[in-house]
């Protein structure tokens, strides 16, 4: 006989019920307002101009008509995505001509840009480990570094075996840290 799992039991039986109800019959629940217009660092929210600091549009740049109009080209060329990621689904010249940018900008040889801070740190620590290396991350303040799910404990392993490094998080940092030692 196959098991029935109720998968919303905990969301009606928890103990603060009462206090969500509540918050919910005042109106006073943070999730799912009405943004009303353009994203940008100041927005109209529900008929009011709030403060956005939910957002990665720090520079409110997502509204500037240079932006936009990159956009719109960038659409007509490629279409709305490459649908995946861009390590098996392709390399835009957009990437390219962005790395590039940004290599000149910093005056480096080279750079590559990452779609997530996630990514950014499989990416860059992976490529920074030896066998004696110790990786500290404070659990507040950089937790891509720690698997949550089951992709990212599948790379966490792969990359703890590769490298066989030690993790270490550092609950009262405020700091992350690489170090290697020698050999």
């Amino acid at each position: 006989m196959p098991t029935v799992t109720d998968l919303f039991e905990k969301a009606r039986t928890h103990e603060r019920l009462e206090q969500l109800q509540a918050a919910r019959e005042h109106d006073l629940l943070p999730y799912f307002r009405l943004i009303e217009g353009e994203a940008g660092p100041l927005m109209e929210v529900e008929g009011k101009e709030r403060v956005m600091l939910g957002s990665n549009n720090y520079l409110g740049l997502t509204g500037h008509p240079r932006v936009k109009e990159a956009a719109r080209q960038a659409l007509e060329t490629y279409g709305t995505g490459l649908t995946g990621s861009r390590l098996l689904n392709g390399t835009t010249p957009l990437h390219l001509e962005l790395e590039r940018e940004i290599a000149a900008w910093m005056g480096t040889g080279d750079a590559i840009v990452f779609t997530t801070g996630y990514q950014a740190n499989v990416g860059c620590l992976s490529g920074c480990g030896r066998s004696a290396t110790t990786v500290s991350t404070s659990s507040r303040r950089c937790s891509s570094a720690r698997p949550r799910t089951a992709a990212e404990c599948s790379w966490w392993w792969t990359a703890s075996t590769r490298w066989r490094a030690t993790y270490v998080t550092c609950r009262r940092s405020s700091s992350s840290a690489v170090s290697t030692a020698p050999g």
